[in-house]
């Protein structure tokens, strides 16, 4: 038997039977999948679900609702989930193709310094080095009157105050590998840096969310 899945308030919901997706009450506007479908569709664009909407058809007419936006669904999980179900029979949560329907908003610079998630733009990484020297000097300057006769607290405190930077480098300069569809391990490999600081990351979406840039 055929089963049908919609989306509802940015959720999958299904499996259910025929009778049991016209019970739900499903809009024309409304997402719907079901397995032989390539991506997610409206339903008045499927022709077999017709039938659900004609007592609809019937009634007085009535100014047409907009279609239900999608804007709380995270990007990171729409595209693990579009790329891990790409190839099953399973019911995705996002195709290839409705990815960009789905997700409307992006990372903004500096939006999120601290973690490691998405993607930055050669610029943000460009700012990136240049706070993170910025701050060594400072530290450096702060800390060089104690560097030789440093106590153990002394020396405590030189480390804590340089954790918060090392930390914020290594995931903006991960975020930079991401944006050209890489782990953010590649940035231990000799000279790829060069490529983080200089080269174009991804046109589009990939495995790490959308383009920051565009």
């Amino acid at each position: 038997m055929k089963t049908y899945y919609y989306v509802k308030d940015s959720q999958r919901m299904g499996p259910y039977s025929y009778s049991q997706l016209e019970a739900e009450g499903i809009t024309p506007d409304t997402l719907v999948w079901f397995e032989g479908l390539s991506s997610w569709q409206f339903a008045k664009d499927i022709s077999e679900l017709d039938e659900i909407f004609e007592p609809r058809i019937t009634e007085p007419s009535v100014e047409s609702l907009p279609a239900l936006p999608l804007v709380n669904v995270k990007e990171e999980d729409v595209i693990k989930e579009a790329v891990k179900n790409k190839d099953s029979h399973t019911a995705p949560d996002a195709s290839e193709e409705s990815t960009t329907e789905l997700v409307t908003t992006r990372q903004g610079m500096f939006s999120n310094p601290f973690g490691i998630k998405g993607r930055i733009r050669r610029t943000e990484y460009w700012l990136s080095m240049f706070i993170f020297y910025i701050y060594v000097i400072v530290v450096g300057a702060m800390t060089g009157g104690i560097e030789d006769h440093a106590s153990g607290d002394e020396a405590l405190f030189m480390v804590l105050l340089s954790i918060p930077a090392y930390w914020f480098i290594i995931v903006q300069a991960a975020k930079r590998c991401h944006d050209r569809g890489n782990s953010g391990w590649f940035q231990i490999i000799p000279f790829y840096g060069l490529w983080m600081a200089f080269a174009e990351g991804d046109f589009n979406y990939n495995q790490y969310g959308p383009n920051p840039k565009r």
